[in-house]
């Protein structure tokens, strides 16, 4: 509405830049007054920061930690913040493909005394019994799904030339090859006129050729006119 004061505080993200700069022009096109940048100090991440981290895990308390989602050194300094600014007395980092198990006798009011590593170098078996533990590594496979209309491997779903497909642009060339008509001159001259004129109307033949290109960055005719020249 005229007069309203929007207040855009994130990051454009790559590859969203003209849907968001149209999104700002209609605010501003309907009057309203867009504050936006690091000039207006707005801008804030959406990440949360160390501070409030610590405040969740102090509100859950949770007996064991595993950090999730991000880089692997994220998650190691997140297990470190875990236990020395939260409390938080075991912590464990686990990569992808790793698989954890837990003890099924296992409940909230059993607390194991630690990781499964450190309790089996002390020999500690029913430390060892009560708590979590990495089993092992399994070698995992990216699936994609296609809006739907199929899911597979990057292989099975031909991920890297389609992204060639993108990137480098395709040309499609559609040709129509047909016979030209036969001259309308032969038809009052009798059969064997016309039986003459189809004969060399059968090696008549025409094409039409039409060329069109696509590509996520050689639009507007770039691979036509390099292919023109």
């Amino acid at each position: 509405m005229p007069k309203d004061l929007v207040l855009y505080s994130a990051k454009v993200i790559p590859g969203n830049e003209v849907k968001v700069s149209q999104m700002l022009n209609g605010l501003s096109m309907l009057g309203a007054e867009v504050a936006q940048g690091r000039a207006e100090n707005l801008h804030t991440s959406g990440h949360a920061y160390q501070d409030e981290l610590e405040e969740v895990l102090r509100f859950v308390k949770p007996q064991h930690f595993l950090p999730v989602h991000g880089e692997y050194s994220f998650l190691c300094e997140h297990a470190r913040l875990a236990r020395e600014r939260a409390g938080v007395q075991f912590t464990e980092v686990i990569r992808n493909g790793q698989m954890l198990g837990v003890h099924e006798r296992r409940n909230r009011n059993t607390v194991s005394t630690g990781s499964m590593a450190a309790a089996a170098v002390a020999g500690e078996k029913e430390a060892q019994r009560q708590g979590l533990e990495v089993l092992g590594e399994v070698q995992l496979v990216n699936f994609y799904n296609d809006g739907g209309r199929g899911t597979g491997t990057a292989q099975e779903m031909a991920l890297p030339e389609r992204a060639n497909l993108a990137f480098e642009g395709v040309v499609v060339a559609a040709v129509d090859v047909f016979r030209a008509p036969p001259g309308g001159a032969a038809a009052g001259r009798g059969a064997a006129a016309a039986a003459a004129a189809a004969a060399a109307g059968a090696n008549n033949l025409r094409c039409r050729v039409r060329v069109t290109t696509r590509g996520m960055w050689l639009e507007k005719g770039k691979i036509l006119d390099a292919i023109h020249q």
